[in-house]
């Protein structure tokens, strides 16, 4: 295990910086190398811009196919919206062979647990995989996965409220591959959650209006949709 900073050396200059240490590491090593970049933003001269987003994501390709390297890149996401960052986050989620979401997971009255969710966007060879769930733990003093009664009771609690949340959770998944008819999702939903019609409607409703945000199967950002095709209703993620 090794480790560098990259603060002290110009925004522009980072990702050339990180490739001399490489070099240097290669020199020692001759394994495979697993490189965690935290955040990758950091060594960009502008998340937002096409170009400098995709000369950093281009450095990420030369570098992988020199050193025999793989990279974990940690990425915010932007405020309110289940989207990596500017248009680094949108190529670098099309590029990525896997995709991960980090979050604290949410009680029935909306308020952050201590429980944090991992949960799988995108997996390029596989199916997505469920998700997992962590928690820190003092006496190791870091995090270890989350016990399985305590994620239970949380999820039986979010499930009796019927939270848009939890809700949305099911909507993708059922409609992950292609659109379903109306009635059809309610009627999963309802099994679901034990609960009535009207409730799934208006949570649907909210989940529509709020523009929750959803992954498609490449893990792409996208909306819960209700449109009208041939005098049927159809819900569909686009």
């Amino acid at each position: 295990f090794d480790f560098i900073s990259l603060m002290d050396v110009p925004r522009k200059e980072r990702f050339n910086a990180l490739r001399e240490y490489l070099d240097h590491i290669r020199e020692k090593f001759n394994t495979h190398i697993f490189i965690v970049l935290d955040v990758l933003t950091d060594c960009c001269q502008d998340f937002n811009q096409t170009e400098a987003s995709m000369q950093l994501i281009d450095h990420l390709n030369v570098v992988i196919n020199k050193f025999d390297v793989t990279f974990l890149c940690v990425i915010h996401e932007n405020p309110g919206h289940a989207k990596a960052r500017g248009h680094l986050g949108t190529e670098l989620t099309n590029k990525a062979s896997s995709v991960m979401q980090v979050g604290y997971e949410q009680d029935a009255a909306g308020k952050d647990t201590e429980l944090i969710r991992v949960k799988f966007l995108k997996c390029r060879n596989t199916k997505r995989h469920e998700p997992f769930y962590l928690k820190y733990c003092d006496t190791f003093k870091g995090l270890v996965l989350a016990d399985e009664l305590e994620v239970n009771k949380l999820s039986e609690q979010r499930k009796a409220k019927a939270m848009p949340t939890e809700v949305a959770d099911k909507v993708e998944k059922y409609l992950l591959d292609e659109p379903m008819k109306s009635g059809e999702l309610i009627e999963l939903l309802m099994k679901d959650f034990e609960a009535g019609k009207r409730t799934i409607e208006e949570r649907l409703k909210e989940i529509v209006e709020g523009g929750t945000g959803f992954h498609n199967s490449m893990g792409k950002p996208c909306r819960l949709e209700k449109t009208k095709e041939a005098g049927k209703v159809l819900y569909w993620l686009k």
